[in-house]
C-alpha cells in the first residue's frame, strides 16, 4: 500500500503542510491522531503548524508518537529561525519542547519523520500555553535565576523571565555553549 496524501492531520480532514508556507494553523489543545509516513508507503515526511503567540506567552508541546514510530519535534520562531528540536531517542518515546515567545508572532512547530529508516506513524500533539498577566503575576521564578528558550538566556527578575542575551550557537542550563 502506498499513501500520497495524509487525510487525518490534527482530525480536520486535512493534511498538514510540509513547510512554513503550508503550514496549518492551530491553537492550544490536544490533537489526538495526525500521520507521517514515509519510504515505500507514502511520501508525508513532515507536517508544520501555526500558530499565533502573545509576547511573553510560553507555549509546552508534547508529542506522543505510536509505539513503532521515531519522530522528531521543532519549533521555529516567526523569523522562522530553529528555537527547539529534540528526536525520540527510541521507537514511541513521549518528547516535549517548549517555546518562550519574545514578541507577538506567529511561530510554527514541526512534527517530522526524517529519520533514515524510520517509517513514521500515527502521534497526537498536545499544546499548552502559559500567558502570564498582570493580574497573575506572583512571585513565578526567584530573582536573578536562568534558563534557555532556544537560544535566548532568560533571566528571572522575580515576576516574569526576560531575555538576558542571545547566544550564537546553542543555549543549555542557562549558560551560552561554543559551537564544537
Amino acid at each position: 500500500m502506498y499513501y500520497t496524501e495524509d487525510n487525518t492531520d490534527i482530525g480536520n480532514g486535512t493534511d498538514a503542510g510540509g513547510n512554513f508556507d503550508t503550514a496549518l494553523p492551530i491553537t492550544v489543545g490536544f490533537y489526538p491522531k495526525s500521520w507521517l509516513i514515509a519510504g515505500t508507503a507514502g511520501n508525508d515526511e513532515k507536517d508544520f503548524y501555526s500558530i499565533s503567540l502573545k509576547k511573553g506567552e510560553q507555549i509546552s508541546v508534547k508529542l506522543t508518537p505510536e509505539s513503532d514510530a521515531l519522530l522528531g519535534l521543532v519549533i521555529y520562531d516567526g523569523d522562522r529561525v530553529q528555537q527547539s528540536y529534540k528526536k525520540c531517542p527510541n521507537k514511541g518515546a513521549i518528547i516535549s519542547v517548549d517555546y518562550l515567545s519574545p514578541k507577538d508572532q506567529t511561530v510554527y512547530i514541526g512534527a517530522l519523520r526524517d529519520f533514515y529508516g524510520a517509517a513514521g506513524g500515527f502521534y497526537s500533539l498536545n499544546i499548552t500555553s502559559l500567558n502570564i498577566t498582570s493580574s497573575q503575576v506572583n512571585l513565578i521564578c526567584t530573582s536573578g535565576e536562568k534558563k534557555c528558550s532556544g537560544k535566548d538566556i532568560l533571566v528571572c527578575n522575580g515576576t516574569a523571565w526576560n531575555i538576558n542575551k542571545t547566544c550564537s550557537y546553542k543555549c543549555s542550563n542557562g549558560a551560552c555553549i561554543s559551537a564544537p
